[in-house]
């Protein structure tokens, strides 16, 4: 039986969404939570349709800047992932 390939989703919590988006400046983000939400559940939903097993990881934006100017990364989508990766190592996620 093939492995399924397992991946972690930067998650955000809806008070956290104007502090993440003020991070991500350089990036394009939905301007609302909402659409943000409804377009990251229709990922999700594909990716797991597709079998892969998702796994959200819930990001809170004051450790994620601290983790970017502690390892002297630009607060980008890249950065974002690699940071849910080490969240979801730590066991934190949703």
């Amino acid at each position: 039986m093939p492995r399924r390939l397992n991946i972690n989703v930067p998650w955000f919590r809806r008070q956290d969404y104007e502090a993440i988006k003020d991070l991500l400046a350089e990036e394009r983000m939905p301007v609302t939570f909402e659409e943000w939400h409804k377009a990251a559940k229709v990922h999700v939903d594909d990716m797991q349709a597709r079998g892969v097993n998702v796994r959200t990881v819930i990001i809170d934006p004051r450790e994620f800047a601290a983790h970017c100017a502690a390892s002297g990364m630009k607060p980008t989508r890249a950065a974002l992932g690699a940071f849910a990766i080490t969240m979801a190592r730590r066991g934190e996620n949703s």
